[in-house]
């Protein structure tokens, strides 16, 4: 009788499991998923953008986000194709200190 409890027992923790990795026990809802476009950033033609000279200790991302004192209005990898555009190719892990580069505008509206 012992060993019958335990079979039962064991086949129901199987189902358990069973039912649970196919099904799920938790109840989630599922929201709508939202499209979002991202914003184009700075295009070669618009001439929104500012010269600073680099600072020890600074970043490209630093300096951006200190002149627009908001959340990056674009993504990382935008802001990066547009100071490579602004500065000859130069990519951001290459500015030196003491220079002067061209970054991107994107405060006020962008």
């Amino acid at each position: 009788m012992k060993k019958l409890f335990i079979f039962f027992i064991c086949l129901l923790t199987i189902y358990v499991i069973y039912f649970d990795l196919n099904h799920g026990t938790l109840n989630v809802k599922e929201e709508p998923s939202i499209e979002v476009q991202a914003s184009s950033g700075f295009n070669g033609n618009s001439s929104r953008y500012f010269e600073h000279e680099v600072k020890s200790g600074e970043t490209v991302l630093t300096i951006i986000e200190e002149k627009t004192s908001e959340a990056l209005p674009v993504s990382i990898d935008t802001l990066i194709e547009d100071f490579k555009k602004m500065n000859d190719g130069i990519s951001p892990e290459d500015i030196q200190v003491g220079k002067i580069y061209e970054f991107p505008d994107y405060s006020n509206g962008q």
